[in-house]
């Protein structure tokens, strides 16, 4: 269920709110909502320092083709971890490759918005960028 943000306010111990709010955006294939959890200059990398994508505009090309390609799509987050302005969960998600991918995401949040993710990721019998390839491809 997603979470009401209406009375919201963003704090140390809030910031797992704006991730949870990208997770459910997620889930709907929501591409406003979801980026709109993140700030303009973000990045994202293949953990530790691969960068992958850069800029809310690259993100924007990215998660439009995933959003409208799997309409399957579902990330369900396995546990979570908030530790000062950093989120870390571990996370299935399902529909976009022919295997479930789990992997582990690092958000950095900072004044309210997402500023990085460091992604891990575990695949059964895939290479981890195969999995990542219908994210990233138009990068």
């Amino acid at each position: 269920m997603p979470i009401d943000m209406t009375d919201a306010t963003m704090n140390d111990r809030d910031v797992s709110f704006v991730v949870q709010l990208q997770v459910d955006a997620y889930n709907r294939r929501d591409l406003e909502g979801f980026l709109a959890t993140y700030a303009q200059d973000v990045r994202l990398y293949e953990y530790p320092d691969k960068l992958l994508l850069s800029g809310i505009d690259a993100m924007r090309l990215s998660y439009e083709r995933l959003f409208a390609s799997a309409t399957d799509l579902l990330g369900t987050v396995d546990n979570r971890i908030v530790l000062g302005d950093f989120v870390i969960d571990h996370e299935t998600i399902s529909g976009a490759s022919e295997q479930p991918v789990s992997a582990t995401a690092i958000y950095h949040v900072r004044d309210g918005l997402i500023h990085s993710v460091r992604f891990i990721y575990r695949t059964t019998g895939r290479d981890a960028q195969d999995a990542i390839a219908a994210v990233t491809a138009s990068a």
